[in-house]
């Protein structure tokens, strides 16, 4: 039962290497080591005439540079993606219209980013300082995603094929579909009240048991479907009235 899984990692990579946004005339590659201007087009290799970064663009941040860029001001582009490096808000704000892509590295962000498209984590760590809404889907193929004193709310699906869910002692809320297809959802920090894990549907196709600790509590608006996996729980799950649950089999159900 492993096609979903599949065609969602093929549908991640393809994203990235086919779509025209990732064309060359509006990719901006930081390379430069000598000052931190958004604005300097030196500081960037393109092919794009325009002068620096705009809305339909898509800024790439490798590692190995002393100096990485400052914002300056608002600033709004198409697609972000993360090899590593970093960007100094400086008190703007970076609206992403897109796709924030982090394959590694370390990124945190907290009130200076609003994100109107998609996250797809890869690898490396993405850490949230601050209450978050994603607009539209959250896919993690691994690396791990830290809610650090911050709530984060997925108005798409939120697909976990890999990497490691940390809801670090604090809520998340996704209002379309949570498919579980592997990795691990936790609490690293297990003192000061349990999290609230909060889905409007759960779809479960993974090998093997995916334990969750006593202190996430799981709520499920609509419904849930068992297809392959267990959940090993000392946690409270509810099912909100009227929602349902199907497909449990040796397979796939919740021990504990």
């Amino acid at each position: 039962m492993k096609t979903n899984y599949t065609k969602i990692v093929i549908a991640a990579f393809a994203a990235l290497f086919f779509n025209p946004i990732f064309s060359a005339n509006t990719n901006w590659t930081w390379n430069s080591n000598s000052n931190t201007s958004w604005t300097t087009k030196g500081n960037w290799t393109t092919t794009d005439n325009d002068a620096s970064p705009g809305g339909g663009d898509t800024i790439i941040l490798n590692s190995g540079f002393s100096q990485y860029p400052t914002l300056g001001s608002n600033r709004t582009v198409a697609k972000v993606l993360i090899n590593g490096g970093s960007l100094t808000f400086g008190g703007n704000n970076l609206t992403v219209n897109n796709l924030l892509l982090i394959q590694s590295g370390s990124f945190e962000i907290g009130n200076n980013i609003s994100i109107s498209g998609s996250v797809i984590l890869n690898g490396g760590t993405l850490t949230l300082n601050a209450n978050e809404t994603i607009s539209a889907n959250l896919t993690m193929n691994g690396g791990t995603l830290d809610m650090d004193n911050s709530s984060l709310d997925v108005n798409g699906n939120l697909t976990l094929n890999g990497g490691i869910l940390d809801l670090d002692r604090d809520d998340l809320d996704v209002n379309g579909t949570l498919y579980i297809y592997g990795g691990s959802i936790v609490n690293s920090r297990s003192t000061g009240g349990p999290d609230d894990l909060t889905a409007s549907n759960v779809v479960l196709d993974f090998t093997g048991t995916l334990s969750l600790a006593a202190d996430i509590q799981l709520f499920v608006d609509n419904s849930m479907t068992l297809t392959e996996g267990i959940i090993d729980n000392g946690t409270f799950i509810e099912f909100q009235n009227d929602a349902t649950a199907s497909g449990a089999s040796n397979a796939s159900f919740i021990s504990g």
